[in-house]
């Protein structure tokens, strides 16, 4: 059963490195992101959520997370591809 989700890119710890998330709407791409950190964070809990736009005009979601032992992880996730998509 395909998902309609595409993750590429890299590991998302910088933008450069960010997870390339490509989809077809905005809501299943925002579900996608969650999807993803729980998937290779498990019990990661988001602290904040920032939307930046790169140099080229990419778009991408900074997500700040704690993990279960107290420390600090930022995730990037470029959503170039699905934002503003209804």
């Amino acid at each position: 059963m395909s998902t309609g989700i595409i993750y590429e890119g890299g590991d998302g710890s910088s933008m450069d490195k960010a997870v390339i998330i490509k989809t077809s709407n905005h809501a299943a791409g925002v579900g996608a992101e969650y999807i993803w950190i729980r998937n290779h964070f498990p019990g990661l809990r988001q602290i904040t959520q920032a939307l930046l736009r790169g140099e080229n005009g990419e778009m991408y979601d900074r997500m700040e997370c704690t993990t279960p032992k107290g420390e600090t992880r930022v995730i990037y996730f470029d959503i170039t591809d699905f934002f503003g998509k209804k």
